[in-house]
This record gives C-alpha cells, sequence and structure tokens, in this order.
C-alpha cells in the first residue's frame, strides 16, 4: 500500500468517527472540527487538525515523506473518538425534570386598569392589509 493510499485511509476512519459519534457535517476533517469543536477537547481538536492539515499536503501539495508521529497521532485519536462515541452510547437518557407550574388567576378585561387596557392595546399587533392580484 502507498502512502498516499495509507494516508487516506487513516483520514476516512476518522471522518466516519466523527460523523457516527458527534453528528459533524463538512467537507473533511479540519470542516468537520470546526462543526463540534466545542464538544471535543483541546488536545483532540489539535490532533485531528494536525492530521487534516498533514493529509491535505500529501495530496495536494505533494509531502514526499509522511512525518514519524502521524501513525500513532492517527491511532490516538481514532481511540480517543471511539471511546467518546462508546461513552455517549451508554449514557442513559433521562427525562428532562418538569417545573412545577403556577397557576394564575386570569382578571376579566373589564377588572383590568385603564392603563393597562391601553398598553395592551398599544402591543396588539396591526392587521396586515393583503391585495389582491387581478
Amino acid at each position: 500500500m502507498t502512502m498516499h493510499e495509507t494516508v487516506n485511509r487513516r483520514y476516512a476512519e476518522l471522518q466516519s468517527l466523527l460523523v457516527a459519534a458527534f453528528g459533524a457535517e463538512g467537507r473533511g476533517i479540519i470542516e468537520m472540527l470546526r462543526n463540534v469543536e466545542d464538544r471535543l477537547s483541546p488536545k483532540l481538536a489539535w490532533e485531528l487538525r494536525s492530521i487534516g492539515h498533514i493529509r491535505n499536503q500529501v495530496v495536494h501539495e505533494g509531502l514526499e515523506e509522511v512525518p514519524r508521529y502521524f501513525e500513532p497521532l492517527c491511532k490516538e485519536a481514532a481511540a480517543t473518538l471511539k471511546q467518546l462515541k462508546a461513552e455517549k452510547v451508554k449514557k442513559p437518557k433521562t427525562s428532562p425534570k418538569s417545573k412545577p407550574t403556577v397557576k394564575k388567576s386570569a382578571k376579566p378585561k373589564s377588572a383590568q386598569s385603564p392603563a393597562k387596557r391601553a398598553q395592551s392595546a398599544k402591543r396588539a399587533p396591526a392587521k396586515r392589509k393583503t391585495r389582491r392580484i387581478p
């Protein structure tokens, strides 16, 4: 397998993990990372961004030799993403606690003061006039 194929295979694996774990959207790892960066650790974000830059150099700029740290970096990032995905699946969904409702006593409009009635009348949106086209 050539260096180009190896880099692209690792890159595709990480892309699919980002989509599966976080529902990331984008055309590449860097775009996907921007989409979900707030949910990732700074270290993982740095790793993915580095992998994306190396892959882009190999594919678009003809980088002849991949740095030695590329493979371990990919493996570490993939392991972290798999772990985050597994934690996300294991986490039970809890129903949101409902807030106790407070019943408000409704005042009839006639019981409101004239100033309150004038205020509420000002807030009411005006009806739009629709124009018929013949």
